[in-house]
């Protein structure tokens, strides 16, 4: 394996020498120019990150003394400054309840049209507000690092999943398409309504938006895309829209789980720029074959969380990673990470492997 202290001293000596700040670095790589090296990314998102306890066994086997800077609450930063990530994430304090306990609550699924209305759609709260302006004005003023803010609400094909019950949802979108764009529209107002003040405090802090809906299961989409483009997409646009006037500097990235490769093009008119977590086990999307879908979008995550990292070598993690970079890394439009948060079952020595083969394989000009 890699000496860590060293691929960081490496890291460290390329930023010298290019001058080029975390900020800098992650915004070039998205605008589709090749910087320093290619961005690395644990724990900058908040579907990018590490439960407590993977975060506790990181820290003990790669033995780093003192306390994490309470400054950055939502990581360990020790972690993150050992392999020299870029991204840091700036999250709201509280969840926003929508009424269910669980995916097999679905309060709405007997509901009609004449019903929504009447249900307890969530409110702004100042309480899920708290801290967050002066916490992102630290990292933006006070930091290098590419702030990273995640939506408030949740995406509108999900909670309609999680309202209405996974059946019926998908029932409703072609056989009771008058509920569904009822269904949607409110969605979408409730979404709008939680953002404004949320994005309203931390807008002009941050760098992208980090919005999540999973569209996909492993095999495809849940819908056709013509079904997507006439009963999800408008909502979508509509909420990107949104996002975008609070967030003027912000790129918008977009989390869907699954096989989404067929609905790129349609992400990408709507003005998403970058696909989050790139599950590369799911079909069509290999690393080869989206490396040919780039264009105006970038890539954000790819190592892959279903067998590599919690089952691989960390020859094998080391491989994977080299393989990721040689195919998406070109041209710049890619972020490093896991294919979502860290599980306990993960290997820790896999995760070590993973963030020193980034450094050591990630530096432009590629050698992957």
């Amino acid at each position: 394996m890699t000496n860590v202290a060293s691929a960081q001293g490496d890291s460290a000596s390329r930023r010298e020498q290019t001058g080029m700040t975390h900020r800098e670095r992650v915004r070039t790589a998205l605008e589709h120019r090749e910087p320093d090296r290619v961005p690395i990314d644990l724990g900058g998102t908040f579907l990018s990150s590490a439960t407590p306890e993977m975060q506790g066994r990181l820290v003990r086997l790669l033995g780093l003394d003192g306390d994490p800077d309470p400054r950055f609450g939502r990581f360990d930063d020790r972690i993150q400054r050992r392999f020299d990530c870029d991204l840091r994430s700036i999250t709201p304090a509280r969840a926003t309840d929508w009424g269910y306990r669980d995916v097999h609550d679905a309060p709405l699924r007997s509901a009609t049209e004449d019903d929504l209305d009447a249900y307890a759609w969530p409110e702004p709260s100042d309480a899920a507000l708290e801290g967050l302006r002066d916490e992102a004005r630290f990292l933006h003023e006070e930091t290098d690092y590419f702030v990273c803010a995640s939506q408030i609400g949740m995406g509108i094909f999900e909670l309609g999943c999680r309202l209405r019950g996974y059946e019926q949802i998908l029932i409703d979108l072609v056989a009771d398409k008058g509920f569904a764009h009822a269904l949607n529209r409110k969605l979408l107002e409730t979404n709008a309504r939680l953002g404004d003040p949320y994005f309203g405090e931390i807008g002009s802090y941050v760098d992208m938006v980090l919005i999540g809906d999973d569209l996909a299961t492993q095999a495809s989409p849940y819908m056709s895309p013509d079904c997507f483009r006439e009963m999800i997409k408008p909502y979508f646009e509509e909420y990107v829209a949104s996002i975008r006037q609070r967030c003027p500097n912000a790129i918008i990235a977009h989390h869907c789980c699954g096989s989404v490769c067929q609905l790129l093009d349609d992400l990408a008119e709507i003005g998403i720029r970058v696909i989050n977590p790139v599950q590369t086990r799911a079909h069509e999307m290999s690393p080869a074959n989206l490396a040919s879908k780039k264009g105006t979008l970038s890539f954000h995550g790819g190592v892959d969380l279903q067998q590599v990292l919690p089952h691989g070598s960390t020859d094998e993690v080391a491989a994977f990673v080299k393989d990721l970079i040689r195919h998406l890394a070109p041209g710049g439009g890619y972020i490093l990470a896991a294919c979502h948060t860290l599980p306990d079952d993960v290997k820790p020595e896999n995760v070590v492997a993973m963030l020193e083969a980034a450094l050591k394989w990630g530096a432009y000009p590629l050698r992957a």
